[in-house]
């Protein structure tokens, strides 16, 4: 029996340990969200879907979605994200060459568990395909990094990963940036078996393909815009990405309130501090002096390549994670768009092992980075129990408008119009203590049914009806008319009626 758990611990077997270990805990931890048809407001309207999202610069989602069907199928989309994280886990730890099976398998814990995962669930129809994109992601860096072969063909493939992460989804290209930069970090001391003794090449080759992957993805995104005759949206603010030189000023100083409010999970001075935000400002303290106990230990501060190189790498870290934020102003960084942060905490991990420092010092850090893990672990149940709620109060919402309309004489066929929008009544800080899980509660809502689109698209989905949206100029005569004017606002009795024939629901005065 020894020999067996010896043999799994050895050489590719480390790895498929690494693989298990992330699989399954990735399962234990999200089995309330994959095994429940849990949906959000972007579910509603994707029940099916091709995910042809051209216009919004993802020109590959639709390939990278289509190994589970375009089907929003909660437990086979989240197998293949499992699978995609899992083996992402496994070129992550032989890309940083992580050989303690403890640090290893708790790096692939920590990229499942993440926040940033369980808000890619909530969108389970894309979460499969945003999985490749990681996945693609770490596969670039890898051929980056490796020795055997042509670089030449390394360097192309490469390549065509990264675009391919890219176009995926754009976020992931932080994720190859800053494995690179940890990467780097790591191998900073002349005292690493991989130390980087050529810098500058492996800076240079390192931003050459990232420049060259960005440049591909642009004139395929443009190309494929042009055949299918459709222009940018201004979704993230993807139409105004360019080179401007105020939005690269004014980058620095967003960077650095998302920063915080990424550490801090949010507002804690509205809603209080989490023990989401205890840890991670543990986490930031501890790692800060870990990085400074490295740069000492390893005399790095001696050799001025070196010393450049170390300081450089520090400083790439907040500008790789929001590198978009360079490109428009109007991006707005959610957080799934932040699964590059976990290389970070990864990088913690392999710098306790890299000071050989006291075995009670490795312990108190270990078991800080486990506290992480099982905090996040509670953070996404919790968030799946208040889509649970979101769900049961929309099911009950819809019903009970189906049966005033059916009331009022009317079908689940006919035109209606619903004006005005509930998005602020239905914020869950209002009626739920979301301090916990304050990182992720913006992406929760008390019920889907708060502008006419979501409520149209979930009774037409959800329930089978075929409403059909009234025109605008059959709006605006409504809203002229007295009766309208006079209807109270939903849920209040009478904020359904029959107007010239149209079914009509007021949200808003």
């Amino acid at each position: 029996m020894y020999q067996k758990l010896k043999l799994l611990f050895e050489s590719k077997n480390r790895y498929r340990l690494v693989f298990l270990t992330t699989f399954f805990s990735g399962l234990f931890i999200h089995f309330y969200k994959i095994s429940n048809n849990l949906l959000n407001h972007d579910s509603i309207y994707n029940y099916y879907s091709s995910q042809n999202v051209i216009a919004s610069g993802r020109w590959f989602l639709s390939v990278a979605c289509s190994f589970s069907t375009w089907y929003d199928l909660p437990w086979i989309t989240g197998i293949f994200t499992m699978f995609f994280i899992a083996f992402t886990a496994v070129i992550v730890v032989d890309i940083l060459k992580i050989q303690n099976i403890k640090t290893a398998c708790l790096s692939g814990m920590i990229l499942i568990s993440a926040p940033t995962i369980t808000e890619t669930l909530f969108f389970g129809f894309t979460s499969d395909g945003f999985a490749l994109a990681m996945l693609l992601s770490a596969i670039s860096v890898w051929f980056i990094l490796r020795n055997e072969g042509k670089k030449c063909i390394n360097y192309i493939i490469s390549v065509i990963c990264l675009t391919l992460s890219i176009a995926t989804y754009q976020a992931y290209l932080s994720f190859a940036l800053v494995l690179l930069i940890a990467y780097g970090i790591k191998n900073s001391s002349e005292k690493s078996e991989y130390y980087i003794d050529k810098k500058l090449y492996f800076t240079g080759i390192s931003l050459l393909i990232i420049a060259i992957s960005m440049i591909m993805y642009f004139v395929i995104w443009k190309l494929l815009m042009l055949i299918q005759n459709v222009t940018p949206t201004d979704y993230q603010g993807i139409n105004k990405v360019g080179f401007d030189i105020n939005t690269i000023l004014s980058a620095p100083f967003d960077i650095i309130k998302s920063t915080v409010l990424l550490i801090l999970g949010g507002n804690i001075i509205k809603h209080g501090i989490s023990f989401y935000a205890i840890f991670n400002i543990l986490f930031v303290i501890v790692f800060i002096l870990l990085l400074i106990s490295f740069f000492i230990k390893n005399k790095i501060y001696k050799n001025k390549n070196n010393f450049i190189f170390f300081v450089f790498c520090i400083l790439s870290i907040p500008i790789a994670i929001y590198c978009w934020r360079f490109t428009s102003s109007t991006v707005s960084y959610a957080n799934r768009m932040l699964s590059s942060a976990s290389i970070l905490i990864i990088l913690f991990l392999l710098m306790v092992e890299e000071l050989q420092m006291k075995r009670i010092f490795k312990n108190v850090f270990t078991v800080l980075i486990a506290l992480m893990i099982f905090n996040n672990s509670l953070i996404a149940n919790v968030c799946y129990f208040y889509l649970q709620q979101e769900n049961d109060t929309t099911l009950s919402r819809a019903t009970e408008m189906l049966s005033i309309i059916y009331e009022q004489g009317k079908n689940i066929d006919e035109k209606i119009f619903i004006n005005g929008s509930r998005l602020n009544d239905v914020a869950i800080d209002d009626k739920y203590d979301v301090s916990q899980i304050l990182c992720l509660s913006p992406m929760i809502e008390k019920d889907l049914l708060f502008d006419e689109y979501h409520t149209v698209s979930y009774l037409n989905n959800s329930l089978n009806c075929s409403f059909s949206s009234a025109t605008k100029e059959e709006k605006e005569e409504i809203i002229n008319t007295n009766e309208y004017k006079n209807m109270p606002v939903w849920p209040i009795k009478g904020s359904i009626r029959v107007i010239d024939d149209i079914i009509v629901i007021k949200y808003t005065d």
